[in-house]
């Protein structure tokens, strides 16, 4: 299958159509889920999924995060697709008023 074949893929392993695989987890979360960026086109990278947290590996980060966030003092997630360090304002096109400290 093609899919294979490619070292940049980014979606999950979810069947979606015969066509097309996964969903984008990084738009799988709940957070303004379906918004900035992110399409409803099952063929498209940026592909969110179903819902907000359709994907069993967004939902099962979810959970396991909520059950120790009294404990937690960071959650980074590296995004190796393009090398870069992205920050949780994806959503919108400013950039929040810390941008330098961050």
């Amino acid at each position: 299958m093609m899919m294979f074949q490619n070292r940049m893929w980014r979606k999950t392993r979810s069947r979606g159509s015969l066509l097309c695989h996964g969903a984008d987890p990084n738009r799988n979360w709940g957070y303004k889920w379906g918004t900035g960026g992110s399409s409803s086109n099952q063929c498209t990278d940026t592909y969110a999924g179903a819902s907000a947290f359709s994907e069993i590996e967004t939902r099962t980060i979810a959970n396991y995060v909520t059950s120790i966030a009294s404990e937690l003092k960071i959650y980074l997630s590296i995004h190796s697709y393009s090398q870069l360090l992205l920050l949780p304002y994806g959503v919108r096109t400013s950039v929040p008023s810390n941008y330098n400290t961050l």
